[in-house]
């Protein structure tokens, strides 16, 4: 099962990234108007994603036994943040603070579920 979930990854992180390359090479960002921020972000968030959910698995993989589905968490919580880092960059509106606040909103979003996950103790 593990495997298939795995393939699914793969063929969506590269689906995706050839997405954006060809968003990249053919949309003009200030021409195109929202249609190309439309084909951008989108497919820039699930190329991010899946890049980050298999480099966390094979990672993990080697490190110690992590399951997928915490890679995949992870991954998905790490290109959030880096979609909304080129969101506020594309909007002009980055500072350093901004970025530390999506940093923590991530970080707080992975403790919440890795709370949830642990035993309770009495």
């Amino acid at each position: 099962m593990q495997r298939r979930h795995l393939g699914v990854i793969i063929f969506l992180a590269l689906s995706a990234w050839v997405t954006l390359a060809i968003v990249v090479r053919t949309q003009d960002p200030k021409a195109g108007g929202p249609t190309s921020l439309l084909l951008f972000f989108p497919s820039f968030f699930v190329a991010s994603s899946g890049f980050f959910t298999l480099l966390g698995f094979w990672i993990g993989r080697f490190l110690r036994r992590r399951p997928l589905e915490i890679a995949l968490r992870q991954g998905v919580i790490l290109g959030g943040v880096l979609t909304g880092l080129l969101l506020l960059q594309g909007l002009g509106v980055l500072e350093l603070w901004n970025g530390v606040l999506l940093a923590l909103a991530g970080l707080s979003f992975e403790l919440f579920f890795r709370w949830q996950k642990s035993p309770r103790r009495t």
